[in-house]
């Protein structure tokens, strides 16, 4: 044997031992095994191979910066191979990196070069491109549900559901699924939602897949939550974390921990919700997710605000605000609404903040709602929380009209939530606090103006 052959079989052996070590979840060792074994590389398709493998396995560990410059070297010894699947799937992974950081910008730039390997290919109907082309659906999903064009998302999971029905590509229905009850939980269709995820993971654990059934378990948590079935929204938040532990998965982390935190914040608990949204924090800072770590300052505001340090609850929303201002995102409407109810809470100390919040509302209403699955909550709920407030103030200006103006739109909001919630989650969802709230004042108004004004 040859000295280039030789180092051909060392590489060989090096990537057959990392592959092995991360299907173990030692992740670090793989990248370990890897990195001695660039010497190995006699040229520069092996050079991008391991270049491209050591993206997946930083994505993995959730070091994402260090994945983009592993990804972007091979992407460079790849240029010349235009129709190359493997330069599409260098393309696909920064452009996930770049979506799951919050740099959508960025993100759609590499899905452009995926496309266009894609369309290099021309008719190619090999079962690696059929992959690849459902990938890209998956990924041009993901950034259109990320803008909160869930109608376009939904439309792109569906052309990638088509190709993994048609060439049998079921391992691949399970993330789908995954996403679709994400698409259907924005959009406040929960039974869907719910039907989609319990799918989703079925079809995971029987492929032994932990990290598509720990999203899972977060989905199911989240609504739950929502739905105000608190014990069970537990019971999966807690599994999310099990199997985060099980697979070194510290962005399932910031969620799982967020979950539990929210719960707390509701059972009044806000010390230990405090310290599970500081560890979510930890978490997503480490991975450096600035999507994430707005969506956990935004909640940590709602709970300064359920405590009553209003300072401190507008700090952390003005962060979360600031932080969508950096990298370019769509400050999320609910961030406003969140700095809404704060300037509201402050006039109790300074009056004016009350016209301050109204006006702040007002404007986030003139438009309609958009969400994406990052956020917990739907749309629907999400303007809920802003006309109860609205029906808030003014009630606290003796408007009477204008009150009934704005508890109608919000009495539509529930009844068309209600539709779309199983029937045996109804009546929690009924019970939580904001529907308590919105009934209270209803039945305030019919006492200053009497019966039957406003529908309930």
């Amino acid at each position: 044997m040859n000295y280039e052959e030789n180092r051909a079989g060392e590489l060989e052996e090096a990537f057959k031992i990392a592959d092995q070590l991360n299907t173990l979840n030692w992740v670090d060792l793989a990248v370990e095994v890897l990195t001695r074994a660039k010497c190995f590389a006699g040229d520069q398709e092996q050079e991008a191979s391991l270049f491209s493998k050591l993206g997946e396995y930083y994505i993995k560990k959730g070091s994402y910066e260090l994945a983009v410059i592993q990804l972007e070297n091979a992407m460079g010894r790849l240029w010349q191979r235009p129709e190359s699947l493997e330069l599409f799937y260098v393309y696909r992974n920064i452009a996930w990196t770049f979506w799951r950081q919050g740099y959508l910008d960025r993100a759609d730039s590499y899905t452009e070069g995926a496309k266009a390997v894609i369309e290099a290919r021309g008719q190619h109907q090999d079962n690696d491109t059929n992959k690849a082309r459902a990938c890209l659906f998956h990924l041009q999903a993901l950034l259109a549900g990320a803008r909160g064009d869930n109608q376009t998302a939904v439309e792109y999971y569906k052309k990638e559901t088509e190709i993994l029905e048609l060439y049998n590509f079921s391992d691949k229905l399970a993330a789908v699924y995954g996403n679709l009850c994400g698409i259907y939980r924005t959009t406040g269709n929960y039974s869907q939602a719910i039907e989609y995820q319990v799918k989703s993971i079925e079809i995971a654990e029987k492929q032994g897949d932990l990290l598509t059934v720990g999203i899972g378990c977060n989905n199911l948590g989240e609504i739950y939550q929502n739905l105000g079935n608190f014990q069970k929204a537990e019971l999966y938040f807690n599994r999310y974390l099990e199997i985060n532990s099980r697979i070194d998965n510290p962005l399932g982390d910031s969620f799982a921990l967020a979950g539990m935190a929210r719960l707390h914040t509701e059972w009044k608990d806000y010390t230990r919700a405090e310290a599970l949204y500081r560890r979510a924090l930890v978490r997503a800072m480490a991975i450096k997710s600035k999507v994430r770590e707005s969506g956990i300052l935004a909640n940590l505001a709602l709970l300064y605000l359920a405590s009553g340090n209003t300072d401190q609850a507008l700090q952390q929303a003005d962060k979360a605000i600031e932080i969508c201002q950096q990298t370019g995102r769509l400050i999320p409407q609910r961030y406003q609404i969140i700095r809404a109810w704060i300037l509201y809470k402050m006039a109790e100390q300074e009056p004016e903040r009350k016209d301050d919040a109204f006006f702040l509302l007002e404007q986030t209403v003139s438009q309609p709602i958009i969400t994406d699955d990052e956020q917990d909550l739907s749309s629907q709920e999400i303007a809920l929380e802003a006309y109860t407030l609205l029906a808030r103030i003014g009630l606290d200006k003796n408007d009477i009209v204008l009150t009934k103006e704005y508890l109608k739109k919000a009495r539509f909001f529930i009844d068309q939530l209600m539709q779309n919630i199983p029937a045996e989650l109804q009546t929690t969802f009924l019970s939580k606090s904001l529907i308590k709230h919105i009934s209270e004042m209803e039945e305030k108004v019919k006492e200053l103006s009497g019966p039957d004004t406003v529908p309930t």
